[in-house]
């Protein structure tokens, strides 16, 4: 699969022996003008967070809108496929200036 390919959505949600649930997300404002992200929580209707800070795309960094079990044309954030890999879990909300497409 190359970057720009979309991560097939039946490969979501995605379950791991540590009890997180992996669900990959675009960007509501603009699916395809940035990376999707996979973002993990203890059930597919109780997500936590993303697996890295620019998941967090809402509230200058403290929030997330997302359009569950969507990819993007531009495909998955390779960060988040690292974490989601190694079976880590959400990454704490990062300040910066959301970004509206």
């Amino acid at each position: 699969m190359s970057k720009t390919d979309s991560v097939p959505t039946d490969d979501y949600p995605k379950e791991n022996p540590e009890g997180w649930v992996y669900v990959v997300g675009a960007d509501r404002n603009n699916p395809h003008e940035c990376k999707a992200h996979v973002y993990a929580g203890p059930s597919y209707g109780d997500l936590r967070g993303p697996l890295c800070g620019y998941g967090w795309n809402r509230s200058d960094g403290g929030a997330f809108s997302i359009l569950r079990n969507n990819g993007s044309s531009r495909g998955v954030c390779e960060t988040c496929r690292k974490r989601e890999k190694a079976g880590a879990g959400p990454v704490p909300p990062w300040p910066h200036k959301t970004r509206w497409l």
